[in-house]
């Protein structure tokens, strides 16, 4: 089944939702902990994951992440304040503005399209990005008792052209920004 809940708006005390009674096995989300601007805020998400699952259960997600030494190497070769990271192999840009790179730091987004950089194929949004350690914080702080951060990788039976080529495109420093996890309740 598909639940869907408004993670702010009931104040994060169960009264008005309808996540409250709902227990599931595992509870998805894919860059939903980029649009909490404050540790409270990524607590209360977590928090709504957690509430979500019985006992065993698993939050998984793929998130921005902020990686302070590949954001720290952007924010050093940037002529101004802030930096850039970007992959057109993956379609994407980061650039922020902020003196320091730090936890909670806001950062524009950008997804390309098929046709490169074209204005007409690509959109951009804010993202507050978080460490790993950050995160798995919040989620240990709202009750789930394991965080294990996952590094992606091809089937060893995937065809060559498929593992050349994310081979060569999983090198470039802007997937630093991109963290994947399991979270497990007690």
């Amino acid at each position: 089944s598909y639940y869907r809940v408004d993670l702010l708006g009931s104040g994060g005390d169960g009264a008005g939702d309808t996540v409250s009674d709902l227990r599931v096995d595992v509870c998805a989300a894919a860059y939903l902990l980029p649009y909490a601007s404050s540790v409270e805020e990524l607590r209360k998400f977590c928090s709504f994951a957690a509430r979500a699952l019985g006992s065993g259960g698993r939050f998984v997600s793929v998130t921005t992440i902020l990686n302070k030494p590949s954001f720290e190497k952007a924010a050093a070769a940037a002529d101004a304040p802030g930096g850039v990271l970007a992959s057109d192999a993956w379609g994407f840009s980061i650039v922020w503005e902020a003196d320091s790179v730090r936890d909670g730091m806001l950062a524009d987004v950008t997804l390309f399209g098929s046709c490169g950089r074209d204005v007409a194929t690509r959109v951009t949004f804010p993202n507050y990005f978080w460490s790993k350690d950050a995160i798995t914080g919040a989620l240990l702080d709202s009750g789930f008792d394991r965080v294990e951060w996952l590094v992606p990788l091809v089937a060893a039976d995937a065809p060559g052209d498929v593992a050349n080529e994310f081979g060569r495109i999983n090198r470039t420093p802007a997937l630093d920004a991109v963290g994947f996890f399991v979270a497990t309740k007690k």
